[in-house]
């Protein structure tokens, strides 16, 4: 199963997905992730067989920042 969030700041709505869905047993629990902080998705991992992070930027401001069109969610990234 692979659950996707186009943003992470802390986490916090992840973990509670990653955690209810590891209940139902998948045969693989995978993140994919926009971007988020390198801590932040460390924790992830813990609760997950597999994170894929696009961007984990040091240092980690607001997840606005990361994007050129936040509410479309069109193109991630200013570098890309």
């Amino acid at each position: 199963m692979i659950v996707v969030d186009d943003d992470v700041a802390t986490g916090a709505t992840l973990s509670a997905a990653l955690r209810f869905l590891r209940e139902r047993r998948p045969l693989s629990l995978v993140a994919a992730i926009g971007v988020a902080p390198a801590e932040v998705a460390a924790q992830l991992a813990t609760l997950s067989d597999e994170v894929i992070v696009l961007e984990t930027p040091d240092p980690f401001y607001t997840v606005g920042s990361f994007y050129t069109d936040l509410y479309g969610c069109l193109h991630l990234c200013k570098w890309t």
